[in-house]
């Protein structure tokens, strides 16, 4: 994403995907996609950039490389990459992705009863502006009516740091 030394926002989709950035160590690695908190190769990257794209929308194939490019940035894909998968997630892979989804409603006490479907349309797949600093990334995200809600969020997603990530996430609203 970083093609530039400029510090414009550029507004992309799907930022709100940090809202599950708890548990993607853990669900990278129970997929194979790492070794040593690192993703093994260009290959794993493509397939976490598919898992993502799953976990923000369930959709199993995307329209605009656009829509990925958020996901390319937490991966450290270039951003000019263009991506096609190799082969369509897997029962199992989805099955995966559905419970991570299910465990964030069970963990945010107020969203108990909510659907995977809302989880991810109003906080999964929000726009955010994103600016490429020195040191970090910042994400905006976008506003909703739903953010008094984010007051009872069960993990901190205003720092993230990832091993595999060069730079620290900071996300605000």
């Amino acid at each position: 994403m970083e093609t530039s030394n400029n510090n414009f926002p550029v507004p992309l989709p799907n930022c709100g995907i940090i809202f599950l950035h708890f548990y993607f160590t853990q669900f990278f690695e129970e997929q194979g996609l790492l070794l040593n908190k690192e993703f093994k190769n260009s290959n794993s990257k493509i397939k976490a950039i598919q898992l993502l794209l799953y976990l923000a929308t369930s959709q199993v194939d995307f329209k605009d490389d656009f829509e990925l490019s958020f996901f390319k940035i937490l991966v450290e894909i270039p951003n000019d990459d263009l991506i096609t998968f190799p082969k369509p997630l897997t029962e199992r892979e989805i099955t995966d992705c559905r419970v991570v989804l299910q465990s964030l409603i069970e963990h945010w006490s107020v969203l108990k009863k909510t659907s995977i479907e809302t989880l991810q349309i109003q906080f999964l797949q929000r726009k955010g502006l994103v600016m490429f600093e020195d040191e970090s990334i910042k994400v905006h995200l976008e506003q909703s009516g739903l953010d008094i809600l984010l007051t009872y969020f069960p993990f901190d997603y205003s720092l993230v740091k990832f091993e595999w990530l060069k730079k620290l996430l900071r996300t605000s609203i």
